[in-house]
């Protein structure tokens, strides 16, 4: 770690201990702080300790776990996020917030071997956790925006990186191909 990165790395801890322990509201950090951090070259473990010393609720809907891994956080980072959110959230937490699989982690993107050959989709995992759905501005909201409303996701899923074509789709599920005429 260079000395510039050491001192952002004292200040930010120093920043959150004294939010945390003057009994200041804790969500002194965001998303976008932690992509500056990342990209101040400060280490993932000097970032997670910042994340679990702050109590933050950050955003992990999937638009910016999405942001955080194409910025380059470490997926370690991300599941710290998550794992803070979740915790600073009422309500029962989830049992776990990253896939065993260390190939797995959260952020991450990855493809199958397809049984019939060559690659699957490119996927990217999706950790557990909560967040608000909704329109939470409360400005300019569609009708189909309301109630806002917490969302729980219990266990970490993948989801393709990109649309599925036909093509694609045939591909992978041969031999037993769907008729797509129509």
């Amino acid at each position: 770690m260079t000395r510039a990165g050491g001192l952002v790395a004292i200040t930010a801890i120093g920043f959150c201990m004294t939010s945390v322990a003057s009994g200041q509201e804790a969500d002194v950090l965001g998303n976008a702080d932690i992509v500056t951090l990342t990209e101040a070259g400060l280490s993932a473990a000097a970032i997670v300790a910042v994340i679990e010393a702050s109590g933050t609720d950050f955003d992990i809907s999937v638009a910016q776990l999405a942001a955080l891994a194409e910025a380059g956080v470490e997926s370690s980072v991300i599941e710290a996020m998550a794992r803070t959110s979740v915790a600073s959230r009422p309500g029962p937490a989830s049992a776990s917030v990253a896939p065993s699989s260390p190939a797995a982690q959260p952020g991450q993107s990855f493809s199958d071997t397809l049984s019939s050959g060559g690659r699957g989709p490119e996927m990217v995992v999706i950790p557990s956790g909560r967040f608000r759905m909704g329109c939470v501005s409360g400005q300019d909201c569609y009708e189909n925006e309301s109630p806002v409303h917490d969302v729980t996701i219990s266990q970490a899923f993948a989801v393709s990186k990109y649309e599925v074509t036909i093509e694609d789709y045939d591909r992978y599920t041969y031999p037993n191909r769907v008729d797509d005429a129509g």
